[in-house]
C-alpha cells in the first residue's frame, strides 16, 4: 500500500518553476536562498535524477510522519495502560488490607469461641426431612 501524502509536509520536488516553488518564480541558483550550491544551474529544465531524489525524500517523509503517528498512538496507550495499572495496584493495596483485618478479626473470634473455631457445636445440625419450623416435609 502506498504511503498517504500530506500536503503539509510536502517537499518541492526541485523543478524550478512558480507552480512548484510556491511563491517565488526564481530560476534554480538566482536568489533563491534554499539552494546552496555555489555552481550556477546549467539548465532551467530539472534533472530526472534530482526529481527521483525528491520523489524518494517526499516519500522517506511521508513514511517517517506515518510511524510518527503511530508512535504517538503507542505512547498514548502506553500512558493509559500504565495508569489503569496504578489504579489496578491501589486496588489491590485496598483489598489486601481489607484481608489482613479479616484475619485479624478471624483470629479473635477463634480465641474467643474455641468450640465452634474446632467444629464442636452444641447446636444440633438441621434435620433433612423437616422444615425450617420442625415440621415434616411432604414427600
Amino acid at each position: 500500500m502506498a504511503p498517504k501524502r500530506r500536503t503539509v509536509d510536502k517537499v518541492s520536488a526541485g523543478t524550478g518553476n512558480a507552480a512548484d516553488s510556491g511563491s517565488t518564480p526564481n530560476v534554480i541558483g538566482e536568489n533563491d536562498p534554499s539552494q546552496m550550491s555555489s555552481e550556477p544551474s546549467a539548465s532551467a529544465d530539472p534533472d530526472p535524477e534530482e526529481l527521483a531524489l525528491g520523489n524518494q525524500i517526499q516519500e522517506m517523509l511521508d513514511t517517517i510522519n506515518e510511524h510518527m503517528d503511530e508512535v504517538i498512538s503507542i505512547h498514548n496507550m502506553s500512558r493509559q495502560a500504565a495508569q489503569l495499572l496504578a489504579k489496578t495496584n491501589e486496588s489491590n493495596s485496598a483489598l489486601e488490607a481489607r484481608t489482613r483485618t479479616l484475619r485479624m478479626q478471624l483470629i479473635v473470634i477463634r480465641e474467643k469461641y474455641p468450640t465452634i473455631a474446632k467444629g464442636k457445636l452444641s447446636i444440633r445440625p438441621r434435620n433433612p426431612q423437616k422444615d425450617y419450623n420442625n415440621e415434616d416435609l411432604d414427600p
